[in-house]
């Protein structure tokens, strides 16, 4: 029989992860289908409207169509329209001051219950020489 502290690591308890749960990994819900199929239908006609206020389609005399007055708006129709060309930029990804990357895992509860045992046991010693801390040990 296990122990209650492996209980809380071991997945004993309901819900969690289980093999072989849950959707196949890279499967399409039906709602994320249903909307990409309605979506797609606009495309051609969202991609010239970028176009449009980008200031990138022109008339019979060489003039802008329906050119956005703000330079914010059409600077976000061409990145719109680059991003769909070419795919967005890759962002850098660095630690404090461009180092490394470090990553943290939190502890598992058993990781935790392990260091409390261990940080009980230590109280005789931490009491008699001293925990160093300045917190009152009786």
């Amino acid at each position: 029989m296990p122990s209650e502290l492996e209980k809380l690591s071991t997945g004993f308890k309901h819900g969690g992860c289980r093999p072989g749960a849950g959707r196949p990994a890279g499967s399409v819900n039906k709602t994320t289908a249903e909307i990409r199929e309605l979506a797609g239908a606009w495309g051609p006609q969202a991609i010239e409207k970028a176009a449009s206020l980008a200031g990138l389609v022109l008339d019979e005399a060489g003039r802008p169509v329906g050119e956005a007055e703000s330079e914010a708006v059409r600077l976000a129709a061409i990145q719109l329209l680059l991003d769909r060309a070419y795919g967005k930029s890759p962002m850098a990804i660095s630690g404090i001051v461009g180092g490394p990357v470090e990553v943290r895992q939190e502890p598992s509860k058993l990781d935790l219950a392990r260091w409390v045992a261990y940080t009980l046991s230590q109280g005789d010693r931490m009491a008699q020489y001293g925990s160093g801390s300045g917190a009152i040990v009786e």
